[in-house]
């Protein structure tokens, strides 16, 4: 529902954009061969529901992410049609992977320390805290993939321009040279997580 809202989709369709985006997980699986023609089947769903808020966004623009994607543009460019269907797909399947998966992870984070869950029932007003310091303990994106586009160097290590370089954000966001107190706590000052490639 969540993500529905965010994109300014109807919330009452939210069962089915996440019945489609857990279709698509399937794409992640080893088990992929015997799965894509649900995959496919998925994919074109979607592209087909996708298609359809982009054409009503088009005729009449609303105060909502899809409308402000749909109308983005820079120096006179904008997205192509495959481009904003793509973003749109993108941004449904990962929206609701992520928030599913870390939704579960905030759980056994919690479950791991009761002594923050009562603090969070205590103070609600910690729960922006209490996000960040989960997503930095135990994100469900692990780690951050990019590929260096022009040589430079790092801390004295030299990377070459197409070098492909993997982040992890979870080591580094529980490294106790830069936590020594480790530990969770949604009462401590923290620097930002590196969850979702930040």
């Amino acid at each position: 529902r969540v993500i529905a809202i965010m994109l300014g989709l109807p919330e009452d369709e939210w069962p089915v954009l996440a019945r489609e985006s857990a279709t698509l997980g399937l794409a992640l699986n080893v088990t992929i061969a015997e799965d894509l023609p649900k995959i496919e089947a998925a994919l074109a769903n979607l592209y087909g529901y996708v298609d359809e808020v982009i054409a009503d966004r088009r005729r009449s623009p609303r105060d909502d992410f899809v409308t402000t994607l749909v109308q983005a543009e820079v120096d006179s460019d904008r997205l192509t049609h495959d481009e904003l269907r793509d973003s749109m797909i993108l941004l449904i399947f990962g929206g609701f992977d992520t928030t599913r998966n870390q939704l579960g992870l905030a759980m056994q984070t919690f479950m791991r320390h009761p002594d923050q869950w009562d603090l969070l029932a205590e103070r609600p007003d910690l729960g922006p805290a209490a996000v960040e310091e989960v997503m930095r303990v135990n994100p469900t994106t692990t780690w951050v993939t990019r590929e260096a586009l022009e040589d430079f160097t790092f801390q004295g290590l030299e990377i070459e321009a197409g070098t492909t370089v993997h982040l992890f954000t979870e080591s580094a966001g529980t490294d106790p040279l830069a936590f020594p107190d480790g530990g969770f706590d949604i009462t401590a000052e923290r620097p930002a997580h590196f969850g979702f490639g930040g």
